[in-house]
């Protein structure tokens, strides 16, 4: 019952943050192949990262909770 839910919720929430570092992966190996665009993408790259910061410390949080 509600702990499975909680259980479903959370693990949605660890694939989400998966996906989106897989995107961030994805975007640096862009910027890697085209050095160009490396400075104008890379801005928006580093904010991306900070935007995420929330996110895991949300998720080490919820870790020392549960332990």
């Amino acid at each position: 019952g509600l702990l499975k839910s909680f259980v479903d919720s959370a693990t949605k929430v660890q694939m989400s943050i998966a996906s989106e570092l897989g995107k961030e992966l994805q975007i640096a190996a862009i910027i890697h192949a085209d050095k160009d665009k490396c400075k104008k993408i890379g801005g928006s790259l580093s904010r991306m990262q900070r935007e995420h910061i929330p996110y895991r410390s949300l998720a080490e949080a919820d870790k020392k909770r549960r332990t």
